[in-house]
């Protein structure tokens, strides 16, 4: 994760926004475009309501793109990485992941100048961009770790496909480690199973 934004800081407002924002801040979305950011909280909260951005500009008033949340989006952080490996920051929102760092969120790819959500993201849980092998990993745990679900995908044509499922589930004698890998037909098929006096902790 190239950048990592608690939102919490850089508190200072700018005339370009409809109301003065609670936080502003600069991202450089590649080597050549760098983005400004608005912030604006709830009411006396730490939950963003909204995210306000535009490409960077020493001077004149320039429009300001606006995403709008609910209060029980639940919205503290943002994160940005390059998501879909084109060479531009993307936008991840998420809340405190606060059980075992489970990051519960929304990605935003930047595409065509402006950051537009993308619903392929949505039930995945603390979301990784692999850089080297151009990976998206998901990862979901509970009971101390010991339960858990660990996905990897890989784009294909504008799509997420899933190709690797690793999960832990416990049937109250075993844990049932389980190995799933995207088969040539197109299914998920079962490549490894355990039944386990011990979890593992992957």
């Amino acid at each position: 994760m190239r950048y990592l934004l608690t939102i919490l800081a850089f508190l200072f407002s700018t005339s370009l926004f409809a109301a003065d924002p609670d936080s502003t801040f600069n991202v450089e979305i590649s080597d050549k475009l760098t983005y400004t950011f608005y912030i604006s909280y709830f009411d006396n909260s730490e939950v963003i309501r909204n995210v306000g951005f535009n490409e960077y500009s020493t001077s004149g008033i320039v429009l300001v793109e606006n995403i709008r949340f609910q209060e029980d989006d639940f919205v503290h952080y943002i994160n940005f990485d390059d998501y879909n490996f084109d060479g531009y920051l993307d936008m991840y929102v998420h809340d405190p992941c606060m059980i075992l760092g489970n990051c519960h969120g929304k990605i935003y790819l930047f595409e065509k100048n402006r950051f537009s959500h993308d619903p392929q993201f949505d039930d995945m849980t603390t979301v990784i961009a692999d850089p080297e092998t151009k990976e998206i990993y998901s990862s979901n745990r509970s009971a101390a770790g010991s339960i858990f679900t660990n996905e990897t995908f890989k784009w294909q044509g504008g799509i997420l496909i899933l190709t690797e499922r690793v999960s832990q589930n416990y049937d109250g004698d075993f844990y049932i480690y389980t190995v799933e890998e995207l088969a040539p037909d197109g299914t998920m098929k079962i490549t490894k199973q355990e039944r386990l006096s011990e979890p593992r902790l992957d």
